[in-house]
């Protein structure tokens, strides 16, 4: 009679392993009930006996789909694109730390996401949990949400009010750091450019006011991109004013608008003007000159936000989080 030597059930994973059916279904699911040691030798006799795990049928028995919902809601951004490096490399970073539990994703526009409603994301489209990138004009919804049984995480800046779990990078710390970074320049005409009503930029413009402490000029722009800063600054350059000889743009890509005008007009920098960006996105070490930047760490933040959902999807309720923030001097 001819032996069966076909894939084995997790009954016979067991007896080969010499531990109880549950223990292997536990050692399966990575849980820290099990031993490192007993797991690897559970794994390796599943993975010699050709065992495959079911995950359908194990996401139904735990009433979990092992996917998470990304909603993007960057309102400033032209015409509402993902277009900034920061936001990609945020993105990418928020992805591998996902994949790293074995979670899928689920891309949302914040206009599906919040005319659908966030209990239909997860009751329709069949999501664990929801991460929220961007948090401008939401602020009372979310606090609403947090209300319910909705498992969520924001990307956004941190409020006293704030009842759900928010994680930023320290803002307030960035803008006096740029303060402080001119003053040792010492810059007199200082410039701050940027757009009104994103609460992440205000932030840094607010602490950057408090720190400079004099007078500074406000150049307000209409969304994040390099064109609406480059000819923001162009335009003010071309007014007949005397040049600012220290600009502080709420993030890289305005950052090397302005650069760009100011190359443009003739004006050298460092000699003649600093200029600050705010993320050290991707561009900014590569951009001609490396721009001086406040750093903001993607990778850390992908891995708290995943990190933080669990928590919320599991029923532990999950602290905010605020980043740390350097000053990365280059040549600008």
């Amino acid at each position: 009679m001819k032996k069966n030597t076909g894939p084995k059930r997790m009954d016979d994973i067991a007896r080969l392993a010499g531990v109880s059916k549950p223990t292997v279904s536990r050692a399966l699911q990575d849980s820290p009930l099990v031993s490192d040691e007993t797991k690897k030798r559970i794994l390796e006799i599943a993975r010699r006996h050709g065992y495959v795990v079911n995950r359908n049928a194990q996401n139904l028995r735990r009433r979990r789909t092992d996917t998470i919902a990304v909603v993007i809601d960057f309102p400033h951004l032209p015409d509402n694109r993902l277009t900034d490096p920061f936001h990609f490399e945020l993105l990418g970073n928020i992805t591998n730390a996902l994949a790293v539990r074995q979670q899928d994703v689920l891309l949302c526009s914040s206009q599906s996401a919040h005319s659908g409603g966030f209990e239909h994301l997860l009751s329709n489209k069949g999501v664990d949990g929801i991460i929220f990138l961007g948090q401008s004009g939401h602020h009372e919804e979310f606090r609403a949400l947090a209300r319910t049984a909705v498992p969520f995480v924001v990307w956004g800046a941190h409020r006293d009010d704030a009842t759900y779990c928010v994680l930023g990078s320290d803002n307030p710390l960035g803008g006096r750091l740029v303060a402080e970074r001119f003053r040792s320049l010492k810059r007199k005409r200082a410039m701050f450019l940027g757009p009104r009503g994103h609460i992440e930029i205000e932030q840094r413009h607010r602490s950057f006011a408090e720190s400079w402490g004099r007078a500074f000029e406000e150049l307000e722009v209409p969304d994040l991109s390099f064109v609406a800063s480059r000819d923001a600054m162009l335009e003010r350059l071309d007014s007949g004013k005397p040049a600012p000889d220290a600009v502080f743009a709420g993030s890289d890509t305005m950052a090397m608008g302005a650069l760009a005008a100011l190359r443009e007009r003739g004006i050298e920098v460092p000699a003649d003007c600093s200029v600050c960006g705010y993320d050290d996105s991707p561009s900014a070490v590569h951009h001609s000159p490396p721009l001086t930047t406040i750093r903001q760490d993607t990778r850390m933040a992908g891995a708290i936000l995943v990190e933080r959902l669990m928590q919320a999807i599991q029923g532990t309720p999950a602290a905010s989080v605020l980043l740390p923030t350097d000053l990365i001097v280059r040549a600008t």
